[in-house]
């Protein structure tokens, strides 16, 4: 059976590991993929649905790359919810200041 446009592809690797790849679309002109690797078939399949539940419903999934100010950027939105608004704004400023550039 032949799985639609947009629905990912599993496929069974030399070294015995299953793998799962799905099209996240074009990104900067060229076409970006995400690969999810387990030792069982349902094991890929299950966490291949959930990143296209993701991405249906508009949630980025990551390429599983990641630069250092995306990183560090994310982080810290998270953070903010867990230190008090001095701490965060010391680490904001230490991050967008002395880290990126």
């Amino acid at each position: 059976m032949r799985r639609g446009q947009g629905e990912g592809s599993i496929h069974r690797r030399p070294d015995g590991l299953w793998e799962a790849q799905i099209s996240l679309g074009f990104i900067g002109g060229k076409r970006k993929r995400r690969s999810f690797y387990g030792r069982t078939r349902a094991e890929v399949r299950e966490r291949m649905e959930a990143a296209l539940r993701d991405l249906r419903r508009g949630v980025p999934v990551s390429t599983g790359r990641l630069t250092v100010e995306e990183y560090l950027l994310g982080w810290l939105q998270d953070v903010e919810r867990t230190v008090r608004p001095k701490t965060y704004a010391a680490y904001r400023l230490w991050i967008t200041h002395h880290v990126i550039p």
